[in-house]
């Protein structure tokens, strides 16, 4: 497996977060995947916009990157309420790109939200946490595999009743950096201890041994 490997610079993370509108105090959440209802994109816009409607003065910004194109991002601006609005700014609503780097570095803290069954294996979650990204990720699929919730992440449950939590979650990390810091560190160490090429190549080595060795 292939990861992206954490690659920047304070002067990449000034530059891209400024491109994106985003002033050096802001916290930055973000969500990369494929817009589509079950990855939780629209859910995750209301979820910030309602907090930014309690809390207008909080320095918490939105970062949605997969749309197919700009055309599609105009559209989820133009369908939503005026609270989740709140939340979303053209700038910081991107299509597909084929080089997530500068994405990762501009962001406080990374959101797996896949809803129904969840991810089966979230590359980008393990993309994020090699970038030293604390995880709000939902408890269903294999995101509980990868992220070790109050260690490396938070996890809150699918549907809408989930993202009280994940409300919760956002707030708490935005106002406790120092503990934001330490998930993202921790998930950085659990990425190269647990994820690794070297890892899966041993682990799958030993896996066809055993299975042959049960033929014989």
């Amino acid at each position: 497996m292939r990861l992206l490997l954490a690659r920047t610079s304070a002067c990449d993370r000034r530059t891209i977060r400024r491109a994106l509108g985003v002033e050096p105090q802001d916290f930055v959440v973000a969500l990369i995947g494929s817009y589509q209802p079950g990855k939780g994109h629209t859910l995750l816009a209301e979820t910030v916009g309602s907090i930014l409607e309690e809390e207008p003065r909080l320095p918490l910004k939105l970062l949605l990157i997969g749309f197919s194109d700009h055309g599609q991002a105009r559209r989820l601006l133009d369908s939503v309420d005026t609270a989740t609005r709140r939340a979303l700014d053209p700038r910081r609503l991107v299509p597909v790109v084929c080089d997530l780097t500068p994405y990762y570095a501009a962001s406080d803290a990374f959101v797996m939200n896949s809803q129904g069954p969840g991810e089966n294996f979230g590359r980008v979650t393990i993309e994020a946490m090699a970038f030293k990204l604390p995880v709000l990720g939902t408890n269903a699929g294999g995101t509980p595999e990868i992220v070790v919730d109050r260690i490396t992440g938070l996890l809150h449950p699918v549907d809408i009743s989930g993202q009280k939590e994940l409300a919760e979650n956002i707030r708490l990390l935005l106002k406790n950096p120092k503990e934001a810091t330490a998930m993202g560190e921790a998930g950085y160490r659990r990425v190269h201890e647990r994820f690794t090429t070297r890892r899966f190549d041993a682990e799958f080595d030993a896996l066809l041994r055993e299975l042959f060795t049960d033929e014989l």
